[in-house]
């Protein structure tokens, strides 16, 4: 008969997998590791014992290289925003994340986000520490225009605001020689007291010094379309143009400006470039000529007839007539300052220095209005 015991099943072995230690946001951080690594729950993170311990807390926004994470320093009240990049397993840091640091240390003022410290405690992550946005960003303000009724006047004193922080922030990176490149809602941050700031560099580009006005001419760096949020990009980005310079952040302000006196609503939020494009020209219309090789960048394009491909729309040639059709709730003055912005020829385009002498600006307060940020929501 042998031993019958020999001939029990095997015991059951739970194939459920084990879970990860708990870990809080007043104890440890998760490090953010390759797949091909086991994933590591650290304390908090310290380079050395002479740098500040950092704590992560809970995801405030997302990006493609890493997440951003609202955080604290050991000892030190109040709060900071802590970038968490990962090197997707190649050797050392990052090019992208030390050129955004790099940007950030050589671009400050009243208007930018403050880069506080950078560390690598391990060889998987970079943390960015830089100030915290206390009052979220416009998309939160936005959001809470579009769902309240408030006067116009309130409108357009927190256009301004916005705009003219904006403008400084971009006088300061533009005369660098730095393209911010990801001018937005999103990226366009209130903090303490509602001082609006532009934040998040992961975007920037240092150019070399321009050759004529605007950053429009530099030496024939072929640089990426694939910049700015879609409902914010520049007519020049959407058609690929491969050499562009500073005009394209001055679209997104203007993009912006728009969306904050008509009631919270873009002018544009086709899913595509081409779509885009069609919306463009159909509220500022179809670009002719010169102003055509402008955007695409290539000489004798409207000899080939590739041009007639787009729908021809009567062309709107002054600022005033471009700003009415985009926010026609605006006086005059406010029309041609958003004209101005939002001219198809990028080599038309505003720069920012030029728009903050413009007398739509003179009576500008320097931070949004107190009762705007009370009603609006900060981090869902």
């Amino acid at each position: 008969m042998g031993n019958s015991r020999s001939q029990d099943p095997p015991p059951i072995v739970s194939r459920v997998p084990s879970r990860p230690p708990v870990v809080t946001a007043t104890t440890a951080i998760p490090a953010i590791a390759p797949p091909s690594r086991t994933h590591v729950w650290e304390s908090p993170f310290q380079m050395s014992p002479d740098h500040p311990k950092y704590i992560l807390g809970c995801v405030i926004g997302s990006g493609t290289y890493g997440k951003v994470f609202k955080g604290s320093c050991l000892g030190v009240e109040g709060a900071v925003a802590i970038k968490v990049l990962h090197n997707n397993g190649t050797h050392g840091v990052h090019p992208y994340t030390v050129r955004e640091t790099t940007i950030m240390k050589e671009v400050t003022g009243p208007h930018v986000i403050n880069l506080i410290d950078v560390q690598c405690p391990s060889g998987d992550n970079v943390y960015i520490i830089m100030e915290y946005a206390v009052n979220g960003s416009v998309a939160h303000l936005l959001r809470y225009i579009r769902s309240n009724v408030l006067p116009l006047a309130l409108l357009v004193k927190t256009a301004k605001t916005v705009t003219w922080s904006l403008l400084r922030a971009l006088a300061v990176c533009h005369e660098r020689t730095i393209l911010h490149r990801d001018v937005t809602p999103t990226n366009t941050l209130v903090c303490t007291g509602g001082v609006v700031k532009l934040g998040d560099w992961g975007a920037a580009r240092k150019l070399s010094r321009p050759v004529r006005g605007n950053l429009q001419g530099f030496e024939k760096k072929v640089l990426t379309p694939v910049v700015t949020a879609l409902w914010h990009r520049a007519p020049e980005i959407l058609l690929e143009k491969e050499h562009y310079g500073s005009a394209i952040d001055i679209w997104g302000v203007g993009t912006i400006l728009a969306a904050l006196v008509n009631g919270g609503m873009l002018l544009w939020r086709n899913d595509t470039e081409i779509g885009m494009l069609f919306d463009i020209f159909k509220l500022l219309g179809t670009p002719r000529g010169g102003m055509w090789r402008e955007l695409i960048g290539k000489e004798g394009e409207e000899e080939t007839g590739e041009y007639v491909k787009y729908p021809q729309f009567p062309l709107l040639e002054t600022p005033l007539s471009r700003g009415a059709a985009a926010a026609p709730l605006l006086d005059d003055q406010g029309r041609e300052f958003l004209g101005g912005l939002l001219a198809l020829n990028p080599e038309e385009r505003w720069s920012a220095r030029r728009a903050l002498e413009h007398p739509w600006l003179a009576d500008v307060e320097t931070t949004i209005d107190a009762t705007l940020l009370s009603g609006s929501k900060l981090y869902d």
